[in-house]
């Protein structure tokens, strides 16, 4: 459309043939990102606990929701990528958007959300393998199907952690170089962003357990242990 309307302009032609197309397909609907405000996000958590999917399903989402890594970088992982000993999840670059490594601290929540993964994940090199083939990790589309029958459909997305998690923080305080580099978002200012090679890792370990002993206050205290009711008939990622 507008390389014809500028070639029209410019005398090169005499109508815009691209405009009879214009509208003959719809556009996607708009998926919302939109982060939830601080007094939902404890709901949220009742209502994972609360959901009668699969156990390494919520726990899926749970770790997404404690780590606020993407949808894909969750379900995708594989326990090679772990170092539960020293804390941290190594992701490599070839898995990551950007294509850098990311590293992402472990909060006591996560080891033991960790531990109850491991004796469902029926020894795969994958934390959540399909429900078909534990050679496979578990479909993208699987979260979303759990957001959905918790009742977010159309106003909550597992994107949407990021931008709660990160809105919590920077409510907090979290200075936003810290925020930023544990979202693994790139530097804008590209002058400053071939000088900035600062990790922050000590501040990112502090803010990542903060955020567990608020998403969970009940496991702040060192020592306690994290439950998520595992469902009965459900010992598969969805």
């Amino acid at each position: 459309m507008q390389v014809f309307g500028h070639a029209i302009r410019k005398l090169k032609v005499q109508a815009n043939p691209a405009r009879v197309l214009q509208g003959w397909t719809d556009l996607p609907q708009q998926v919302s990102h939109e982060p939830l405000r601080e007094h939902e996000i404890a709901e949220f958590v009742e209502r994972l606990d609360a959901d009668t999917g699969a156990a390494a399903t919520k726990l899926c989402i749970l770790i997404m929701l404690l780590t606020f890594v993407r949808k894909n970088e969750i379900a995708h992982a594989r326990w090679d990528e772990f170092d539960l000993d020293n804390a941290v999840w190594v992701i490599p670059a070839q898995r990551m958007k950007m294509r850098d490594v990311h590293v992402v601290p472990l909060s006591r929540q996560v080891l033991t959300a960790l531990e109850q993964l491991k004796p469902i994940s029926f020894g795969s090199a994958y934390l959540f393998p399909s429900l078909g083939s534990i050679l496979k990790p578990m479909g993208l589309s699987t979260p979303n199907v759990v957001f959905a029958r918790m009742g977010y459909a159309g106003r909550f997305t597992p994107h949407g952690v990021r931008a709660t998690a990160s809105t919590w923080l920077n409510n907090r305080g979290v200075r936003a170089d810290v925020i930023e580099r544990q979202l693994a978002h790139v530097e804008r200012n590209r002058v400053r962003a071939v000088y900035n090679r600062a990790d922050y890792m000590p501040e990112r370990i502090v803010m990542m357990q903060m955020w567990a002993d608020f998403v969970l206050p009940d496991q702040a205290v060192a020592g306690s242990t994290l439950f998520v009711p595992l469902p009965q008939q459900c010992e598969a990622a969805e």
